[in-house]
């Protein structure tokens, strides 16, 4: 009986045998198989990540296009999305790449964002991406974006380059404050910014061309939202590497009011080709230019063009189309040679005097009146602004050559007016050609009490190896305006620098001879909020800002 029981559980360790080694095959077959699961669809994640990013690729080539085209022109055109061409990448190839208008351009308030408040040209536009890669995987996004044209005097101060500002005295900067590049304010005296400053760089408190840094405490307010003020008194160094908190700092500072890269602002499109120079857009036209500076340049732009000869001898008077114009009262345009000396410049000025009073609105058509003297050698040519507190209508006066604003301006009947030139000097009401043609460095005469209502775009000089008067002398002075109480000059407007002056380009130098600081009332022109108080010809920047994202795994 043992043996007959040992027979069998010898059978049944058999059996056992067999159905463990069946249980351990199955698993190894199970893990193989999952083993070959695993293996796929890593290999799909893989392929479909690839994909996603290819698709992403497709958008962004999209958006940078979109930048370009709102840099160059402003208004993007169906023609325009058109010609946008996907990507090459290889090993994908696109199912769709369609970027189309989703409908019509209008004009809103910027209702979110750094901008917010502003009034901008909406373009809405779809793009989509369609791919299709190794191992027939497939992705699809799908965004929608508006193409926001901003017009550029809509700010109260826009540099193209760093910012610096370091007054001597208490100034009030109303209005937005923006840069395409750092912002460097630092001041022994207190100034107020009333309004957004978005930098597209950082924020030192020190001067560009060296690193000794402001430690003053409560020097720069800046208001928040609800008009309470605080006061600035870090900067980007110290947060270096710690973006994140400099973002808390700033917002639980000043809501919102002060946003820089580590808020993600980006520099905003110029009015003109990355390609090239700003300063293009005030320079004399050539009947070579490309379309996008004869969208742009702002010769191309005017009803009235007046061109100078260096001798001041022939001067020629044109509509947009070359044609000969004659003004209703000639005595409009007369000339000066060698009428003063500009001190800042250490050169004799020959002049186109413009007697604004007398032009009339049949005179300067749509608004924008160009006018351009040959520079000569060792010689200052610029274009003298008088009699200017009644203009004919809207207008800009723009030059490639320095313009001289003489005694208040635009006081009368109020117009949307600008003056974009090479530099910007700003005389006052106590102003004397005569006066001012001491060539051996005597000292500068006095100044009045002057307004002026005019947005001011043009160039300044470098900063790199000394400091240029700043933001504060941003438009240009050749009198004493601190004597006996200090005079007041008062501007209503905004103040654009968008390159660097390639005619007037001498340096900034305080006190005798060439001036002395006055009381700055300065105050952005909220008109210019208006899209029909802008003044003629003013130049647009540009954003694509994403609104919406859809994004598709197909297979």
């Amino acid at each position: 009986m043992c043996y007959r029981m040992w027979k069998n559980e010898r059978g049944m360790a058999l059996i056992t045998m067999l159905l463990l080694l069946s249980a351990l095959s199955l698993l190894a077959a199970g893990a193989v198989v999952i083993t070959n699961i695993d293996l796929r669809m890593a290999g799909n994640y893989y392929q479909n990540s690839r994909a996603f990013y290819a698709a992403e690729a497709g958008v962004e080539k999209a958006l940078s296009d979109i930048q370009s085209i709102l840099d160059g022109q402003g208004t993007i055109t169906d023609k325009d999305l058109a010609e946008i061409l996907q990507p090459e990448l290889r090993g994908f190839s696109f199912d769709e790449y369609k970027i189309e208008r989703s409908d019509s351009s209008f004009v809103r308030n910027i209702d979110s964002g750094p901008y917010l408040g502003m009034v901008g040209l909406y373009q809405p536009i779809d793009i989509t991406s369609k791919v299709v890669g190794p191992g027939n995987s497939r992705y699809s996004i799908m965004v929608a974006v508006n193409g926001i044209q901003i017009p550029i005097f809509q700010f109260g101060v826009f540099y193209n380059d760093s910012l610096e500002i370091h007054n001597g005295a208490q100034m009030d900067m109303i209005g937005r404050v923006h840069t395409n590049s750092d912002f460097f304010p630092g001041t022994t005296s207190i100034t107020y910014f009333h309004r957004n400053i978005t930098v597209a760089g950082d924020l030192y408190r020190m001067r560009i061309y060296n690193e000794e840094k402001f430690l003053g405490w409560n020097k720069i307010m800046i208001s928040d939202p609800d008009s309470n003020w605080t006061g600035l008194n870090y900067d980007t160094f110290d947060y270096l590497g710690n973006d994140e908190g400099w973002v808390v700092k700033t917002n639980e500072d000043f809501g919102g009011r002060l946003r820089t890269r580590a808020h993600n602002i980006t520099p905003l499109g110029m009015p003109i080709p990355r390609e090239i120079e700003p300063v293009e857009i005030i320079k004399r036209r050539d009947d070579e230019d490309g379309a996008a500076l004869r969208l742009e340049r702002l010769d191309w732009k005017a009803d009235l063009r007046i061109y100078v000869d260096s001798t001041l001898s022939v001067i020629d008077i044109m509509d947009r189309s070359g044609a000969p114009v004659v003004l209703v009262d000639p005595a409009a345009i007369d000339t000066s040679y060698e009428a003063f000396y500009d001190d800042r410049e250490k050169k004799w000025v020959d002049l186109v005097v413009v007697d604004v009073s007398r032009l009339t609105p049949g005179d300067i058509g749509n608004g924008i009146v160009y006018i351009s003297i040959e520079e000569q050698p060792g010689r200052r040519k610029g274009i003298k602004l008088i009699d200017c507190s009644t203009l004919p209508g809207p207008i800009s006066f723009c030059s490639d050559n320095a313009v001289y604003v003489q005694g208040d301006y635009n006081t009368g009947d109020w117009q949307p007016s600008a003056v974009m030139a090479d530099a910007v000097n700003l005389l006052s009401n106590a102003w004397s050609d005569a006066a001012n043609r001491d060539s051996t460095g005597g000292s500068a005469n006095n100044a009045s009490s002057t307004t002026y209502y005019l947005a001011i775009l043009s160039g300044d000089t470098d900063n790199t190896a000394d400091y240029n008067g700043g933001l504060e002398n941003f438009p240009r002075f050749l009198e004493k305006w601190s004597v006996s109480g200090n005079r007041t000059c008062t501007i209503y407007g905004s103040f654009v620098n968008l390159f660097l002056s390639e005619n007037a380009d001498g340096p900034w130098f305080y006190g005798n001879p060439v001036y002395e600081a006055p009381i700055r009332n300065w105050w952005f022109d909220v008109r210019f909020l208006n899209f029909n108080q802008l003044p003629p010809g003013t130049p647009a920047v540009g954003s694509v800002l994403r609104i919406a994202f859809r994004q598709e795994f197909m297979g």
